[in-house]
C-alpha cells in the first residue's frame, strides 16, 4: 500500500508499549509515512504542534491516562488532526464513546496491519485510496 504521496505525511503513534510503537513505526515507514512517537500524553501534546501530524494513532490504556480522557482535549486543541483510536480492551460502548468524542477510526487490538493502513488511507485520502500531497 505504498503511496508516493505519503512520504511527507507524519503519523504520530501514541502508545506506552515500546514494542507496539516499534512494530507500527516499521509498518508505517514501509508504507511511506514519516513517523513520530510519544509514550505519554505529555509527549503527545508537546509533539503535535511541533511535528504537525497528518494523523494520530492513540492507544486507550496508558499509565496515568486513558485515551477516552485524552481524546476530547486533543480534539478541542487540534481538531484538524484525525485520530485513530486503538485499544486491547474494546467494547461497543467504548467504540461509541470514541466516535462520539471525534475518533476518525476505531480498531481493537490485535488488529490486522492492513486494517490500520486502510483506515489511514480512508481518513487521509480520496475514495480510491490515493493520499493527498501535503505541502511542507
Amino acid at each position: 500500500m505504498t503511496s508516493p504521496a505519503s512520504d511527507d505525511l507524519v503519523i504520530l503513534i501514541v502508545d506506552d508499549d515500546l514494542d507496539m510503537r516499534a512494530m507500527l513505526r516499521d509498518v508505517l515507514a514501509r508504507a511511506g509515512f514519516l513517523v513520530e512517537e510519544a509514550a505519554s500524553t505529555d509527549e503527545l501534546f508537546a509533539l503535535v504542534p511541533r511535528v504537525g501530524p497528518a494523523a494520530i494513532i492513540l492507544d486507550h490504556e496508558m499509565p496515568g491516562d486513558w485515551g477516552l480522557e485524552i481524546l476530547p482535549a486533543l480534539r478541542r486543541s487540534h481538531a484538524e488532526v484525525p485520530v485513530i483510536f486503538v485499544t486491547a480492551f474494546g467494547s461497543p460502548q467504548m467504540q461509541e464513546a470514541a466516535e462520539r468524542d471525534g475518533a476518525a477510526a476505531y480498531l481493537n487490538k490485535p488488529f490486522h496491519l492492513g486494517d490500520l493502513l486502510t483506515a489511514l488511507h480512508r481518513i487521509l485520502g480520496s475514495p480510491n485510496g490515493s493520499l493527498p500531497h501535503r505541502a511542507a
